[in-house]
């Protein structure tokens, strides 16, 4: 019952991740169950769908299937449908009822393979996990079975991996590419935006990785080992954001190495000024931490949290105001961990404003960050009374009590088409545009 969620809509599951890195692709993709989870998929996360023809089935599990096995009929209907269709490659995905009868999917997907002569894939998701693992799932069995074995290497290239629309937004995606292009590197592929076939097998030829997704980081880690090609982690959020990330870009492709953007890896290349900064942002107040120790032992374990958030004392307040004597200490960013850390850099970068970071999903590499693993989670630190401004996706917004100043920016894995309207660009400047507008608060005027 700890993931159990009254408020938030279920988050975009592994079965969704799958087939959200397939869909460009020329595959037949069939995920097995009654229908329910292949309309979640294609009806709330996989905006591309809309307007589509791509070949995402259901298997049309039924009751006395899920008894007495029958997994021929399956084989059968699924090796029809890739004659009529035509694909590159059969992928089979689980959903909850096959992983409680114990379906065998890479038995399955043997048999298909015999049965067409096709590639086929066996994806034993459970729903149960989230996107992030089945974005890696699909991604890790493409590169091993379709990648070109030693290509040789390109300069100034680069993989872009882990972006999905679950994570990232089309005009995002495309400024991104700008951003790329701008600073003299060529996409040698996007995993899994554009993807095609051809990208798929000189994946091993990109100078540089660049990870914009926990998912993508793991990609890259399965890339070096396969490659020894060396991985970027970040996006380019605001000014200096984007010119970090260009100079740990240079330094990947020079030195080999793997590099982080934000206060981690990237913090070998940042000015005095801005270890400063991140320096007092760590060493807020003892009388302040007090304040929030005992607020901690107070309140109770769900409902006192947000009680207490509501009814900050002016005292509290007061102590926030004087954090560090920068009036934008209590900002929290809640999200998809790179990303999240991504507009944390940029804020601290500049705006000199220090802000925690909520990572949903799981953590891969930003180790400082506060892991939300349930909506429970969620809503205490939302409503935790150090932050005074929360950045994070409208309907985890609608979590919080009392006075705040709310910044919301939808992510497609956490409210779907239902937030569309909060899709901000934030790549560059493009952030500020936005985060100070008035109808988000002047936090990006702040300085």
């Amino acid at each position: 019952m700890a993931r159990f969620s009254m408020y938030l809509p279920p988050l975009a599951p592994d079965y969704s991740g799958v087939c959200s890195a397939l869909f460009d692709l020329n595959g037949l993709t069939v995920i097995h169950d009654a229908a329910g989870c292949t309309g979640n998929y294609t009806g709330f996360d996989e905006p591309r769908w809309y307007g589509s023809r791509k070949a995402v089935y259901c298997s049309n599990l039924r009751e006395i299937d899920a008894i007495l096995g029958n997994e021929d009929k399956f084989v059968r209907n699924i090796a029809r449908a890739a004659r009529e269709q035509g694909p590159e490659f059969i992928a089979f995905v689980g959903s909850p009822v096959p992983m409680v009868i114990g379906t065998d999917f890479e038995g399955i997907a043997k048999e298909l393979e015999m049965e067409t002569g096709l590639v086929s894939f066996g994806f034993a998701t459970t729903g149960l996990g989230y996107y992030t693992e089945g974005v890696e799932m699909a991604g890790r069995a493409l590169i091993a079975r379709f990648a070109a074995p030693a290509p040789a290497k390109r300069p100034r290239t680069v993989n872009i991996l882990g972006a999905t629309p679950l994570d990232i937004s089309g005009k995002n995606l495309a400024a991104l590419g700008g951003f790329l292009a701008g600073h003299g590197w060529e996409v040698n592929a996007c995993l899994f935006m554009g993807l095609g076939m051809e990208h798929l097998q000189g994946v091993g030829a990109a100078a540089v990785n660049l990870a914009v997704s926990g998912a993508g980081v793991r990609l890259g880690a399965y890339l070096r080992e396969l490659f020894g090609t060396p991985c970027v982690t970040g996006l380019p959020c605001g000014a200096a954001g984007s010119s970090d990330l260009a100079g740990l870009l240079e330094a990947a492709q020079g030195t080999g190495e793997d590099r982080v953007l934000g206060r981690g890896e990237a913090a070998k290349g940042a000015s005095t000024r801005d270890a400063g900064m991140r320096e007092a942002a760590k060493a807020a107040s003892t009388r302040d931490a007090d304040v929030w120790d005992a607020a901690k032992a107070e309140s109770t374990r769900d409902a006192g949290m947000r009680e207490a958030a509501k009814g900050a004392s002016a005292r509290d307040a007061g102590m926030r105001e004087g954090q560090s004597g920068n009036p934008w200490a209590g900002v929290l960013v809640v999200g998809e961990e790179v990303w999240a850390n991504a507009l944390g850099y940029a804020l601290w970068r500049d705006r000199g404003i220090p802000a925690d970071v909520g990572v949903l999903f799981g953590k891969s590499v930003y180790g400082d960050s506060m892991e939300l693993g349930c909506e429970r989670d969620i809503i205490r630190a939302v409503n935790d009374p150090r932050y005074h401004t929360v950045i994070a996706d409208p309907l985890i917004c609608d979590l919080v009590g009392g006075e705040k100043t709310l910044i919301p920016m939808s992510q497609y894995a956490v409210s779907s088409k239902t937030r569309m309207e909060y899709d901000r660009e934030w790549v560059g400047e493009a952030l500020w545009e936005w985060v100070g507008s008035a109808e988000c608060g002047a936090l990006g005027a702040s300085a």
